[in-house]
């Protein structure tokens, strides 16, 4: 199953994320405070009624995300995360693939790979809110 995720992750959020962007580069600030802690959202998806997503962010900089595709499977993904300015950089463990956020007090907005801010008519559920 690990594969399963793994391909899932990269192929499904992954360029869901990068063919939205185009927007502007996501403002980087001085460094923030991350918040460790469970943040939880619902991602848009093309071929189900959304992704439901819990990221658990660990101290000693790691993570662990959980992906149910809604009306079908559930998948999870473990890995690192780095923080430069207020971008979260969470890098699967197995596939090495990395998904950007900004770091916005107790909220992580998905950006795409350019780490620019997602332009779609769904960009608003692109959040993550602390729980």
């Amino acid at each position: 199953m690990g594969h399963i995720a793994k391909t899932l992750f990269a192929a499904l959020v992954l360029p869901l994320a990068a063919a939205c962007g185009g927007g502007d580069k996501a403002a980087l600030e001085e460094d923030v405070e991350l918040r460790t802690g469970r943040y939880e959202g619902l991602l848009p998806a093309a071929d189900c009624p959304g992704i439901e997503v819990v990221l658990d962010v660990m101290e000693g900089d790691s993570f662990v995300v959980e992906m149910r595709y809604v009306e079908r499977d559930t998948f999870t993904v473990r890995g690192n995360y780095r923080l430069s300015g207020n971008v979260l950089a969470a890098i699967d463990g197995e596939s090495g693939d990395t998904t950007y956020f900004k770091v916005a007090g107790d909220s992580l907005r998905m950006l795409d790979r350019n780490k620019s801010y997602i332009t779609s008519p769904f960009s608003d559920m692109y959040v993550l809110r602390r729980r």
